[in-house]
């Protein structure tokens, strides 16, 4: 069970501890991983009498049971005006809710639509979050350190969207990182929207980073899912698992209809990396502004899209 945690701010990097009352001794632990959630527009025209919680009501168990949960923050919350983007994203303060009450602990603001509304607005969104105890992460390719259940975790928020990023500069943060914590993290917003499968950017960011230490890397953008696997590193010692889109987590895409199947993943880290990967299927009744457990048919398809690998 989750319990308060505290929060130290140290030169680049920012240290965070979510424990629980049990001090463990083995260095296992869950993360719950959602993709894209945009609360403006239709989501939020579904949540005016206040009924955010409904959101992700639906997965709530599966993200209470993690030790820590992340997802990536499409919609500035903000008014202040847009500055860029053909799309209005902005959402209600008020939306918070929907992360507060489903057990979310981080934000990701590595992605295109960070600064849709300008620094004001990057701000208005990183003040909403932390005032109701949410960490945002990003969009600065810094480490974010966290001690979950007494053990060492660096979690690092890549954009590749917004311009192409510096790989060299990612992949030295990973390798920075890799000296201090138990286990290194990058969830990153890349790709090109509604592709089915990693473009050769992506596989080749992937294997940077992976060979640079990382243990896991989950991606978002395309909002559809992309396909999983595992990536080899010099010396055997080592794998890296890749999903390269969660898809959509909460939006109001109709169409096509895979931008409304999306994942839960949750990953279990223990001493040698990556110990297990449970998916938990759901689809988006964008017209509700929420999700809802897959049907079985529903589930096929995602799980043959979402293609993990043994």
């Amino acid at each position: 069970m989750k319990l308060p945690w505290a929060i130290l701010c140290c030169l680049s990097l920012v240290f965070l501890s979510f424990s629980d009352s049990t001090i463990r001794t083995d260095p296992t632990i869950e993360i719950a991983f959602l993709g894209d959630v945009m609360l403006g527009r239709s989501v939020a025209q579904a949540h005016t009498s206040g009924d955010w919680a409904s959101a992700l009501a639906e997965i709530k168990p599966e993200l209470n049971a993690a030790d820590l949960a992340i997802a990536n923050l499409e919609s500035p919350m903000t008014s202040a005006p847009l500055v860029r983007q053909a799309y209005d994203l902005r959402a209600p303060q008020a939306g918070v809710q929907a992360f507060t009450s489903a057990g979310i602990d981080l934000l990701s603001l590595a992605n295109n639509h960070a600064l849709d509304c300008g620094p004001e607005g990057l701000e208005d969104t990183r003040s909403a979050l932390q005032a109701n105890h949410l960490t945002p992460v990003g969009p600065l390719p810094q480490a974010a350190r966290l001690l979950v259940n007494h053990h060492s975790l660096s979690m690092i928020a890549l954009d590749d969207v917004s311009a192409a990023m510096d790989v060299d500069q990612a992949a030295a943060a990973v390798r920075d990182a890799r000296q201090s914590s138990n286990w290194v993290v990058v969830f990153i917003h890349w790709g090109a929207e509604y592709s089915p499968g990693p473009s050769p950017r992506q596989v080749t960011i992937a294997r940077r980073l992976a060979g640079a230490g990382a243990d896991l890397i989950i991606g978002h953008h395309p909002h559809v899912l992309q396909p999983g696997e595992w990536i080899d590193n010099p010396g055997g010692n080592h794998r890296t698992f890749v999903a390269y889109s969660l898809g959509n987590a909460l939006f109001d895409q109709p169409t096509p209809p895979d931008a409304r199947r999306g994942v839960l993943l949750s990953v279990r880290l223990g001493p040698g990396g990556v110990a297990g990967i449970t998916p938990v299927p759901f689809t988006i009744d964008w017209s509700r502004g929420r999700i809802q457990k897959a049907s079985p048919a529903e589930t096929v398809a995602i799980l043959h899209r979402l293609a993990l690998p043994n």
